[in-house]
């Protein structure tokens, strides 16, 4: 059934509203079907796989926020020029990189998403890149 494999493939993108509803959606779905429509277990877990990728991907870029800021402040500190400016630059430079990888972490989700989508309605296989967290 392509069309059930479309919404499920489509579902992820929910997670556009609320990152974890990226997840839980595609998870209900597949853990509802996986044995009952043919294509729903590897379908999902592929789906699952490439949202858990980036979620831990957007999870380790707010590390690097954190580290980055962390030590431009204790380059600050360590200088002892604590300039507004210099502290605004900082904060400025760590949201930056959050935003870039995030807007980009959000147009990669998008477009594998859309381009798995018609890839499914042409009955070809979804390919996800992603770190295979659940087998099918």
């Amino acid at each position: 059934n392509n069309g059930y494999l479309i919404s499920l493939n489509i579902s992820a993108l929910a997670g556009l509203l609320l990152p974890l509803l990226g997840i839980l959606i595609p998870l209900i779905i597949w853990f509802q079907k996986k044995e009952k429509i043919q294509g729903v277990k590897e379908l999902g877990s592929k789906v699952l796989n490439f949202q858990f990728t980036l979620s831990l991907l957007l999870f380790l870029s707010f590390i690097g926020q954190v580290v980055m800021m962390t030590n431009a402040f204790n380059t600050i500190q360590n200088s002892g020029d604590v300039s507004p400016s210099i502290v605004a630059g900082s904060i400025k430079y760590g949201l930056r990189f959050t935003l870039i990888v995030l807007l980009s972490l959000n147009a990669i989700n998008i477009t594998a998403i859309l381009i798995n989508t018609f890839r499914i309605s042409k009955g070809k296989k979804a390919i996800y890149p992603a770190i295979p967290f659940i087998k099918p």
